[in-house]
């Protein structure tokens, strides 16, 4: 088997562990919400969590496909970007939902974190930085709704 840049099959196995259990609350949440949540906050919330389901997939499947020795894959940071924005979404959606935020106060929100965020990318020039304060972020939404 080839170098592998530090992936392995058992890394790219247990890192399904995260997006599975995700995808449970996830739907948890979803049946308990689905009477709560107004319909166009409802639909943000389901397109931010498949979001992130889906390249929270991609990513251990990259790793056990490079674990395996079938290709070279170096990990965009974009997917862990798109992972953490889909988090993000389904943090502020949650958030909405037990504050009930208007729209417009909901969207100054977005906008200041949004704000945040680039000026921080602008002073670091770090994706990384980015990805991991909008998990983050996104997080401690949903940690503040359970």
């Amino acid at each position: 088997m080839k170098k592998n840049d530090g992936f392995s099959v058992p890394l790219g196995l247990v890192d399904y562990i995260n997006p599975i259990l995700y995808a449970i609350t996830t739907y948890i949440i979803i049946i308990n919400m689905r009477e709560v949540m107004k319909t166009p906050f409802y639909e943000l919330f389901i397109i931010g969590a498949a979001i992130s389901l889906l390249f929270g997939l991609i990513i251990p499947t990259g790793k056990l496909i490079v674990g395996l020795g079938l290709i070279k894959f170096r990990m965009p940071v974009i997917l862990v970007f798109l992972v953490n924005s889909g988090i993000f979404l389904s943090g502020l959606i949650l958030f909405q939902t037990i504050t009930h935020l208007k729209l417009a106060l909901f969207l100054e929100i977005i906008l200041f974190f949004l704000l945040l965020l680039f000026i921080i990318y602008l002073k670091s020039k770090k994706t990384n930085t980015i990805a991991v304060l909008i998990g983050a972020i996104g997080y401690l939404m949903i940690y503040i709704y359970l």
